[in-house]
């Protein structure tokens, strides 16, 4: 029988060796991820086989069972979790798989789930030099927006410290109200602003780390992120002012230079399947997509 338990400051001892030690490319299973979604799309753990287990309801309100971390004996698993969702009357369905993961699910059980890439979960993945440098006739853009406010803006990169919490959390809720056009994007919002409250309160005991933009002395942005592998970071919870054209690839390019230099690409997530954040996405200049497979 399985054991479902929330992502809670418990969590954080119990799940964060298996987060560090999975070192894919997908940005999801940070614990920062996990934690940031967990309340707002009920992410539940549970340990079974020396594993983690997953899941979690999509906005649209089925359940997901996610891609088990530390397994041995995956077969096993899939077979527990096929287990629990039959005795809730449920129908096992898998999101936010690697392509490993979905082919080594479909060689054990062929035709059972029918895993396929889900297109509006693939990560975007972003040289950082993209941002650093801004070379090339792609960021022509990119370069005449970061001069334009770099001439008219006194530009401050602080890194994030709790005197900016109820910063944060008042420019996400003004940022949402401008951009609040559906209920899956309500739905989003509202699980980010959870977990922004959950990634402050537990930011010194988590291996995340923030930072602020400043233009002329205004709040005008933010973001987390993580070191996914040794060449890869990943960027969450980005928001910049509406009122300042670039601010986005501004900030990014902040972040980077401070806080992961070493780092030669970055993962910015996926874009939900929402019109708005898939073309600021694309407008950046991605290097190439990581495929999530689910049912």
């Amino acid at each position: 029988m399985l054991e479902w338990k929330d992502m809670g400051i418990k969590a954080v001892e119990l799940l964060l060796p298996y987060c560090s030690k999975y070192n894919d490319s997908i940005s999801d299973y940070t614990f920062t991820s996990l934690l940031c979604w967990g309340e707002g799309m009920q992410i539940k753990y549970a340990l079974y086989d020396g594993a983690v287990l997953l899941k979690y309801k999509y906005y649209d309100g089925l359940e997901y069972a996610l891609m088990p971390l530390g397994y041995k004996d995956l077969g096993k698993i899939v077979t527990a979790l096929q287990k629990y969702f039959e005795l809730n009357n449920a129908e096992l369905r898998f999101a936010l798989l690697s392509r490993r993961v979905a082919e080594e699910i479909e060689n054990i059980f062929p035709n059972r789930f029918n895993l396929k890439p889900i297109e509006e979960q693939f990560d975007y993945i972003y040289t950082t030099r993209n941002f650093i440098e801004a070379q090339g006739s792609c960021n022509r853009t990119n370069r005449a927006k970061i001069n334009r406010i770099l001439r008219r803006y006194k530009v401050e990169y602080k890194k994030y410290t709790r005197e900016y919490k109820n910063d944060i959390l008042k420019f996400h809720r003004n940022w949402a109200q401008k951009r609040v056009s559906s209920y899956k994007y309500s739905f989003f919002a509202n699980a980010e602003m959870l977990g922004l409250e959950k990634i402050m309160d537990y930011y010194d005991l988590i291996p995340t780390r923030g930072g602020v933009l400043l233009l002329d002395g205004h709040f005008a942005g933010f973001g987390f992120g993580d070191r996914l592998n040794e060449k890869m970071c990943t960027l969450h919870n980005v928001k910049t002012t509406h009122d300042v054209n670039g601010s986005l690839f501004l900030f990014i390019r902040y972040f980077l230079a401070n806080e992961y230099p070493d780092a030669e690409y970055m993962n910015f997530e996926d874009d939900m399947g929402l019109e708005g954040l898939r073309i600021a996405k694309k407008r950046l200049n991605f290097w190439g997509k990581i495929e999530k497979y689910g049912s």
